[in-house]
């Protein structure tokens, strides 16, 4: 009926929107957002959402299905039945406009608060810390598992980093890190912090600037005699 003019089919089994179940209306916050869509992508003055009930207003396909329609200032857009499909290749454009609407805005992201050491008790989680690693890192088996442990500090304090063998390679001793959502494990009645699959460990931006600005030396090219 217009260019844009989308077709929502929600999922079930419901013939109509009266005979949808309460469960299912929460459909309504995806129709919302692909109507807003529709309309920011055809840059639309407004949109119109029809659904038919019932044969009697013009139902001729029995399953629950909204018309989302660009609607413009000053154009007439009648509502009747649409005879036949543009092409795959019209589309094409139109969906990709639709699709990229669809996708939010990039959160910006927030610059991490970091925690001292001396702030940690035996329910911390959710730490970030800046520490230097003063130890080198020993093997230690906890439940079957080895692990490695290694005392890292900042100026407040120190504690016990314990590391898995993936995380190991970045703990060497005078080592500067960012230890980023790490959580309290107590063994043995002793703090340790751990890094599990939802943090990370990494070299702090100090210890990556300080690399990067290292000059950079090449070998001499031997002489031929």
């Amino acid at each position: 009926m217009a260019e844009g003019h989308v077709l929502v089919i929600p999922k079930g089994k419901s013939t109509c929107f009266l005979s949808m179940r309460f469960s299912e209306v929460t459909f309504f916050r995806e129709l919302q957002k692909i109507a807003g869509a529709v309309k920011k992508a055809l840059e639309a003055d407004g949109v119109k959402i029809v659904s038919n009930m019932g044969e009697a207003a013009g139902q001729t396909v029995f399953h629950t299905h909204f018309h989302i329609v660009p609607m413009f200032t000053g154009k007439k857009c009648d509502m009747v039945s649409a005879k036949e499909m543009i092409t795959k290749e019209a589309a094409e454009p139109i969906v990709a406009k639709i699709t990229e609407a669809l996708k939010p805005p990039p959160k910006p992201l927030k610059k991490a608060k970091f925690n001292k050491v001396s702030v940690i008790n035996p329910d911390s989680k959710g730490l970030n810390l800046k520490v230097k690693v003063t130890t080198t890192a020993t093997a230690t088996e906890v439940k079957g598992k080895t692990f490695h442990e290694a005392l890292v500090a900042d100026g407040s304090g120190a504690v016990v980093l314990s590391v898995s063998p993936e995380q190991l390679p970045l703990v060497s001793k005078d080592a500067t890190l960012e230890v980023r959502n790490a959580k309290v494990v107590m063994i043995a009645g002793h703090i340790r912090i751990a890094v599990d699959k939802w943090g990370k460990i990494c070299a702090s931006e100090e210890s990556r600037s300080k690399r990067s600005a290292r000059p950079r030396t090449f070998p001499r090219p031997s002489s031929s005699s």
